[in-house]
């Protein structure tokens, strides 16, 4: 096996098109329904997820992967709130217009982050630009084949409007609102699972439902647009760079751009004239994303994804049955520590790709271990043994960090905080692709865990450190109101 060369490494180029190429040969299809009578809010509703093991940080058609999961609702201590932390609202208005909310929570009492009105097609000329406001909800507007741009100077948007809401019920704009709860780059899936919610609510809205597994593959479509079809001078700009090199997470509130945890790629589908090195410029090498984040959120309880060695790409999941009464000690024994950082791991995504086209034995051996693990963790779900969960979760934080190589920078928190949790826990990792967002902690059953939330609070502060968790029972739903109502729990299941 050749030695790593750094500087090929650095001067490694993430094969978008490749990349797109594949995602798109994932299937969706939808339902054909009637449309949404006017001034009725659609609202559609998720939990935030956690993994407990699994290839968390991206896949090829070349490798099995497997995912195991948890749905939650995270919410800060104390707080009488229990909605969703994540979702999307969309009702029809008179005004043929396009207005657009993000914000910190579904009734928007808070802090409200970005609204804009769109009047225009010119509007939507910037839905490809995570750099700018409300992005993903104009992607989703446009993926949904509400607005499409290519129409810019033969029809205007209010012609489109019409063209969607044609029932002959008037009130042809749109209302649309998003909204997470969760602080920005946590690692819990906020992104994709928010995405999915506004395909949910604006497809039902429009009456294009989507089954589940077509909302699944629709989220990786949309995420596409973000780069595919990104502007050049936006490819090109200084925010990108940071982006790609530095694999960080920028968004408002973890709402205005997907979370790069998609873009993570292997190469190497064909191994070109059977040589065992594949070339990163061979025109057959295919790239491929496995997105795993809205399973997680949309599905409830526990379930183990996976996606096979084959296109076109298609995410499959199966629920894991637990023991009576695992859940609620689950529950108990489930710890949210927020680490205050967002940063992920420098240039990971660069790393971890050129490695597996050397084919470093620490990543393929690393690559096997995630995908074994996850269905052993499964296996640990199904019998109720806090102990192994948390032994897999500190060995799935372990393998994320050999996958980073050298890169992974751990906030300052962790150190003084793992001396703390260590002696009362069977395992812990940083969720998501790591390097910040929160630590998810797993319990032993004698551990004390009010004392220990107290002692926790006394050592890193009052407030937005310990999380409560819940694992969610219901998954994403979707509600269609009466006209007049306010946004009201609970919701009817998707």
């Amino acid at each position: 096996m050749p030695a790593a060369d750094e500087n090929d490494e650095n001067n490694y180029q993430i094969p978008w098109a490749k990349i797109s190429e594949a995602c798109h040969t994932a299937e969706v299809s939808y339902e054909k329904t009637a449309k949404v009578a006017p001034n009725r809010w659609v609202v559609s509703k998720s939990p935030a997820r956690i993994d407990f093991a699994g290839d968390d940080l991206g896949s090829s058609v070349e490798l099995d992967v497997a995912v195991c999961q948890c749905c939650i609702e995270a919410m800060k201590l104390n707080f009488l709130n229990t909605q969703c932390p994540i979702g999307a609202k969309a009702r029809r208005i008179s005004t043929p217009e396009i207005r657009l909310t993000v914000s910190s929570s579904f009734d928007h009492r808070n802090e409200t982050y970005h609204q804009l009105t769109c009047t225009t097609l010119e509007d939507f000329d910037n839905h490809s630009d995570p750099c700018t406001p409300c992005a993903l909800l104009k992607a989703c507007i446009v993926y949904a084949g509400i607005v499409e741009v290519a129409d810019k100077g033969k029809r205007t948007l209010q012609e489109l409007l019409a063209r969607t809401f044609d029932d002959g019920l008037g009130a042809e704009g749109i209302e649309l609102h998003a909204w997470s709860s969760l602080p920005q780059g946590t690692g819990l899936g906020c992104s994709s699972i928010l995405a999915g919610t506004i395909l949910a609510a604006l497809g039902v809205l429009v009456g294009r439902k989507y089954d589940m597994q077509s909302l699944v593959h629709a989220v990786l479509h949309v995420e596409q647009i973000f780069t595919t079809e990104m502007p050049k001078s936006v490819h090109s700009s200084p925010f990108i760079s940071h982006l790609r090199n530095d694999f960080s997470t920028y968004s408002n509130h973890s709402i205005l751009v997907l979370q790069k945890r998609w873009w993570l790629a292997r190469s190497g589908l064909v191994v070109p004239n059977n040589t065992s090195q594949p070339s990163s410029s061979d025109p057959h090498a295919t790239f491929c994303l496995r997105p795993t984040d809205q399973i997680g959120g949309f599905l409830l309880g526990v379930k183990l994804s996976s996606s096979d060695a084959s296109l076109p790409l298609r995410v499959t999941w199966s629920n894991v049955e637990l023991p009576a009464g695992f859940m609620e000690l689950l529950e108990s024994r489930l710890l949210l520590v927020y680490t205050g950082h967002s940063r992920l791991a420098k240039n990971l995504l660069r790393n971890v790709v050129g490695h597996w086209e050397r084919r470093s034995d620490v990543v393929v051996k690393t690559f096997d271990a995630l995908v074994s693990e996850a269905e052993e963790q499964a296996v640990a779900f199904q019998q109720g043994s806090l102990s192994t969960i948390g032994r897999l979760l500190t060995s799935y934080f372990a393998h994320k960090r050999h996958l980073s190589s050298t890169t992974l920078a751990h906030p300052p928190l962790l150190s003084p905080l793992l001396s703390l949790i260590e002696p009362h826990a069977y395992g812990y990792a940083l969720s998501g692709a790591g390097g910040g967002g929160f630590l998810v902690v797993v319990l032993k059953e004698e551990t004390d865990r009010n004392a220990l939330v107290v002692e926790i609070k006394q050592q890193f502060g009052e407030d937005e450190v310990v999380w409560d968790v819940k694992v969610d029972r219901v998954g994403l739903t979707v509600e269609v109101l009466e006209a007049g109502l306010e946004v009201t729990e609970p919701s009817a299941r998707y």
